[in-house]
């Protein structure tokens, strides 16, 4: 068994959240990694509210525990738009809808050698299309009503002013998020692309547009890259010359929106 599912069978095992939330009960249950490491808050935005929310069902409470999940270990994989398509579809032939066991969603699918799947550390190279904070209150982040402490929703396409009903998503969650990362919400234009470090989530709450019925939110899969650890902007300005590996082509979101506004003043 792989070190993130021990981790997080552990997690489901142990005491959480009781379904309203109580003071200091979120415990992310390993050294955060990536850009988390170096920028996370020492003090929790959101530490009332704890790894499964103030949610009641079942089903709920696991997927909110993966939601919140910083231990997913291992190399990033490279994935693209495909993959989450590949995913997609065979969460559908399995007939996955809101499960009850999530391990279903685990080694899913075979990418450059390695089986993934719900987990898995991934890294994605697209055009940032949007980011804003969640409009809904969720019960992952026990129903929370002020725009700071709710998940950051990222629209990610394939080229510049893409339908979103062909788009993926990546979401920042506010537990542990680094405070310059809320800078990304206030981007109107990126023509650069980004990269985006985080592990592979089953999001069963919401499905993707199909057959010219368009979903809410707009997405071409429910596999997302959430929550995320780490994000990136490239140097230069196509796909093809912003390799995923090539670190050289990349510059941490933060160092970037901090360029921004050095150059805004």
């Amino acid at each position: 068994m792989t070190t993130w599912r021990i981790i997080l069978f552990a997690a489901l095992l142990s005491p959480m959240a009781t379904p309203n939330g109580s003071p200091d009960n979120f415990k992310p249950g390993c050294t955060l990694r990536f850009q988390l490491k170096e920028l996370a808050p020492e003090s929790d935005l959101a530490l009332r509210c704890g790894n499964e929310g103030d949610a009641t069902r079942d089903t709920d409470m696991l997927q909110n525990q993966v939601k919140n999940n910083f231990c997913a270990s291992g190399d990033p994989v490279t994935v693209n738009f495909n993959t989450l398509l590949k995913l997609q579809a065979q969460a559908e032939k399995k007939e996955v809808g809101h499960p009850t066991d999530r391990s279903v969603l685990t080694d899913m699918i075979t990418e450059g050698g390695s089986k993934i799947g719900e987990g898995t550390v991934v890294r994605l190279v697209a055009f940032l299309h949007n980011a804003h904070f969640t409009k809904s209150k969720e019960t992952s982040t026990c129903h929370e009503g002020k725009q700071d402490l709710k998940d950051i929703h990222i629209d990610l396409v394939q080229k510049p002013g893409a339908d979103l009903c062909h788009s993926v998503t990546a979401e920042m969650i506010p537990h542990f998020r680094p405070e310059e990362w809320i800078g990304l919400t206030e981007v109107e234009e990126l023509e650069n692309p980004v990269r985006v470090t985080g592990q592979l989530f089953y999001d069963a709450s919401h499905v993707p547009c199909r057959n010219g019925v368009e979903a809410s939110p707009k997405r071409a899969s429910v596999w997302e890259v959430h929550p995320v650890y780490a994000m990136d902007v490239c140097l230069n300005k196509s796909l093809q010359s912003c390799p995923a590996n090539d670190n050289s082509k990349w510059k941490p979101l933060h160092k970037w929106l901090e360029e921004q506004t050095e150059d805004d003043q």
